[in-house]
């Protein structure tokens, strides 16, 4: 095993790889940041549509089959899952630059994690620890 996340009390966390053992709490509001995200991408969503002159309804595309009329909404919602997704990905950055005091993908390579499959693992390890939750593995 390349690392290890362990929780050493209720607030009290080490990440050990190799030789070298960071202790981190978890962010006092991180796990309400992450609940406002859903709101806060498609408020920046909308505001960015206006910009462009669209709204969500340019979005949605309507179709007649038959005497059925059908609205498709994928489009929204591949680009609102887009900036939810972004915004997601910022918020667990600032996370674990915070907590770890350490960039993230420079701590991916000090670990040596590889393949897509470890750092998605790790990710979501990581991700847990850093709300407070019990870390899997």
């Amino acid at each position: 095993m390349k690392y290890k996340i362990i929780k050493n009390g209720i607030d009290d966390y080490t990440l050990s790889y190799k030789d070298k053992e960071i202790n981190f709490k978890p962010k006092v509001g991180l796990v309400s940041e992450l609940q406002e995200v859903n709101k806060k991408a498609r408020l920046l969503m909308v505001k960015e549509l206006k910009e462009q002159g669209m709204t969500i309804k340019d979005l949605i595309v309507e179709v007649k089959e038959g005497n059925k009329t059908i609205m498709d909404h994928s489009d929204k919602d591949f680009l609102e899952e887009g900036y939810i997704t972004t915004m997601q990905g910022e918020l667990f950055l600032k996370a674990i630059e915070e907590m770890l005091k350490v960039d993230y993908n420079q701590l991916i390579n000090d670990i040596g994690l590889t393949t897509e499959e470890e750092i998605n693992k790790f990710s979501e390890e990581i991700g847990s620890a850093i709300t407070g939750g019990t870390p899997r593995g």
